[in-house]
């Protein structure tokens, strides 16, 4: 077997593990985010990196924002409270995410955008979920440069920066 192919495997039984199994009773593990342009498509599930170029031609930034600053924020149907984690959304989706931090690895933040006076998730619904049950105090989350301005009139939007290339 592939190391690739032991580490897919991993992960999966991790899956399995998790999967509707209680907040408390989860693996420890450490939230670590992928902030680098290689991996900025993920943000959108199954697209490919090409999407960035044809959809966010003047890339896209990070910032650094409170989680309850963002939460108080968000439109109706991007929120979701610590106790519906396992009642909104795909398990099986959560599930791996969790499998991929609990295995050590690292994942693309969400991304913004504004509505009105209210901030939407466009991707990574499953990532604040999670990062609210692990009391995260601060998330990145990426937007695109021309709303700058506007979310930064809703959240306060704080080490504002551009995706790096991986060295």
């Amino acid at each position: 077997m592939s190391y690739k192919n032991s580490k897919l495997e991993e992960e999966r039984c991790i899956m399995d593990s998790v999967l509707g199994l209680p907040v408390g009773d989860w693996p420890e593990f450490d939230i670590k985010w992928d902030e680098s342009v290689e991996s900025l498509h993920h943000y959108e599930d199954g697209v490919s990196p090409k999407f960035i170029e044809e959809h966010h031609p003047d890339g896209l930034l990070i910032a650094d924002v409170n989680l309850s600053e963002l939460d108080a924020k968000l439109t109706f149907n991007s929120r979701q409270t610590v106790c519906e984690f396992w009642d909104i959304g795909r398990d099986d989706k959560k599930a791996r995410l969790i499998a991929h931090w609990v295995s050590g690895n690292i994942v693309t933040p969400c991304k913004i955008t504004p509505y009105e006076s209210e901030i939407v998730i466009v991707g990574g619904n499953h990532r604040l979920a999670v990062s609210r049950i692990k009391n995260e105090l601060e998330v990145p989350v990426l937007f695109e440069p021309k709303h700058e301005i506007e979310i930064g009139q809703i959240i306060q939007l704080k080490n504002i920066r551009k995706p790096q290339t991986r060295t």
